[in-house]
């Protein structure tokens, strides 16, 4: 080849090259790894800047690029040079002559995407689209910060250009379709979605998932970056591994490690289509048994359901009703709905699939997926999961399901008189069975869930989980209610279990300007004490980052209307001390209080008792 030919070739590939990898005016080489950083600021800004400082916090690097999309804020933010609520791209730079630390730098304004919600799908397939020609890698990251919900749900609630509301999980999986990037890893630093749906959705596209099965207090940047810096090509494995290990050891989670609803996991990708191959076959024999045994079948279901551990699966929270898949599949198989051999497979191919858990002391697996418990009959709920692109087959089941739940065949739980015995009060609980000619021999609790609720002037102040047998409601001690400094409150177990060691208290935050959940949590010495709030979010449904509780941050508990049969806020404000916040069962004082005993059915809806009982009872 002659001179001029090597010269012109030469600066056809330097063009190729160029088109690739600086085309938006970057003047960035090719490095082993880049982060991108979609960060939905929504009514977390100062979660926001806390992640933002400990990213530049990291040690530094040159093998690594780190770029950032910021906006959908509710306010500025703190950090100097952003405005969180304007949509913006942003890059890390290394300090100039230090070993240490990184500046964040705004992108040229030729770089700057269009002021447009960053719940659209097609903002987050743009900045993915960016980032990959204006910073090339080897490997490419993809960080998802926000609120987050699970498969229905899905993540994102921009509240200065997108109404809050999030961005489906269907939009999601469309966005880095169309963008033509794969990545070796997805994360998502939000709440609820490490689950089947998603894995599965996004197997195409990337090769691991880290994700969190329960609510989260976020991920700790420091060692993420750090751990890139030091390991540049780290495989996507070992980085989620990284963000999982130092989540639980961060200030927000108090540095002990001692976080008891931490439910984080990597999940390998490509094995993930043999989980659901297996998912299919067993959705292939629940629907069977529906059709073929009807309610034997159904009832058997529900109350395995039941018996599974689940996640944001409460009276108080119908619009997520996620059950851990693990611990679903063997309760299906512990009520032969499932044979052994079936259950074994799964656990094969489920085990090869979970890389990496820290489930903490609950009995999660790494993922969890949709079956509905507490919202069996919500209609626009089911229609939503069945336009998923997800599994035909499991969504099929769900269908067959609620179908036959909403039936005439459906047998319904009625809750008697509330009766009153020296310092117990019962409620016996019958079944009716509809168009049925007659009545089963079905076995088990024909309940789901057992309820006090205290009412004074028309309205719900506090509701409390209590126990019961078979068929018969039981409150023992109907005058001691959870209490909040003197002001009673509602009280119930995280994920609606018994034995549960986690409560959550409904409430308005002053602060936040938005209703959600206090937690609370039994110590080795017995005592409740409140340590998070995590706010749910109205338009879409998402439940908020855990949010470590202040001295001084305001709450006012939440209560129910019985004649609208609407949640309103209570008279009086709760103040978060400087030491412990203690929460502790006291004996009602004053007058003008009623009990009622109810129960949710195994479709999840709350029944009452006819009548109730003034408190509080004479001694």
């Amino acid at each position: 080849m002659n001179r001029i030919w090597k010269w012109l070739l030469a600066i056809f590939v330097a063009s190729a090259l160029a088109a690739c990898g600086g085309g938006s005016g970057s003047s960035e080489s090719k490095v082993k790894t880049t982060v991108m950083v979609y960060l939905v600021a929504s009514n977390l800004v100062e979660s926001a800047a806390y992640d933002i400082e400990h990213m530049l916090a990291a040690r530094s690097g040159t093998d690594v690029n780190v770029v950032l999309e910021i906006g959908g804020g509710t306010g500025p933010g703190t950090i100097a040079g952003v405005d969180m609520t304007k949509h913006a791209r942003y890059q890390l730079k290394p300090n100039a002559a230090a070993e240490k630390g990184w500046s964040l730098v705004r992108m040229p304004d030729a770089q700057q995407p269009p002021q447009v919600a960053m719940n659209k799908p097609d903002t987050l397939r743009d900045f993915i689209k960016w980032s990959a020609q204006a910073f090339p890698a080897d490997q490419y990251v993809l960080a998802l910060w926000d609120h987050g919900g699970g498969p229905i749900v899905g993540f994102g609630n921009d509240n200065a250009l997108g109404e809050g509301k999030a961005m489906l999980v269907n939009d999601i999986v469309s966005a880095i379709k169309s963008a033509g990037v794969s990545f070796e890893l997805v994360g998502f630093d939000s709440c609820l979605m490490a689950t089947l749906e998603v894995a599965s959705m996004l197997s195409p596209y990337a090769n691991y998932l880290v994700a969190s099965e329960e609510v989260t207090t976020g991920w700790e940047w420091t060692a993420l970056v750090s751990h890139l810096v030091d390991h540049p090509q780290t495989s996507g494995a070992d980085l989620g591994k990284v963000i999982v290990q130092s989540y639980k050891t961060s200030e927000r989670t108090n540095g002990r490690g001692e976080l008891a609803f931490t439910a984080y996991s990597v999940t390998d990708l490509k094995r993930v289509g043999a989980v659901v191959a297996v998912l299919d076959k067993a959705a292939s024999v629940l629907q069977d048994a529906i059709r073929t045994q009807g309610l034997d079948a159904w009832w058997t279901i529900a109350s395995a359901r039941r018996q599974s551990e689940d996640f944001q699966t409460n009276v108080l929270s119908p619009g997520m009703d996620l059950v851990d898949v693990k611990s679903w599949f063997h309760e299906l198989g512990n009520a032969k709905m499932l044979s052994a051999e079936l259950v074994a497979e799964f656990d094969k191919v489920y085990a090869a699939a979970l890389v990496y858990t820290d489930v903490g002391e609950s009995d999660a697996s790494g993922l969890m997926m949709f079956f509905p418990r507490y919202s069996t009959l919500n209609a626009q709920l089911q229609s939503t999961y069945a336009n998923l692109g997800f599994s035909p087959a499991y969504r099929g089941l769900i269908s067959s399901y609620v179908a036959f739940a909403r039936g005439s065949e459906m047998p319904r739980a009625v809750i008697g008189e509330t009766q009153k015995a020296s310092n117990l009060l019962t409620a016996d609980v019958t079944t009716t069975f509809g168009a049925m000619k007659s009545a089963k021999a079905l076995v088990g609790q024909n309940y789901d869930r057992g309820y006090a609720v205290l009412i004074k002037d028309g309205k719900a102040q506090a509701l409390q989980q209590i126990d019961g047998t078979a068929n018969q409601l039981r409150m023992e001690d109907p005058n001691l209610w959870p209490m909040v400094d003197g002001q009673v409150v509602s009280l119930l177990p995280l994920d609606g279990k018994d034995e549960d060691d986690t409560f959550v208290i409904p409430v308005y935050s002053v602060d936040e300007e938005e209703a959600g959940l206090l937690y609370a949590f039994k110590d080795d010495d017995g005592v409740l004490r409140i340590r998070f709030y995590a706010g749910a979010q109205q338009v879409s449904g998402a439940v908020s980052e855990m949010l470590e509780v202040d001295e001084g941050d305001e709450y006012i508990p939440l209560i129910f209307d019985v004649a609208t049969q609407r949640l309103g806020r209570g008279a009086s404000k709760l103040t978060a001390p400087a030491g412990d916040w203690v929460l502790k069962k006291s004996a009602l004082t004053g007058n003008g209080y009623s009990v009622v005993i109810g129960a949710t059915d195994l479709t999840g809806q709350l029944q009452w008792s006819t009548g109730a009982v003034s408190l509080p009872l004479a001694p």
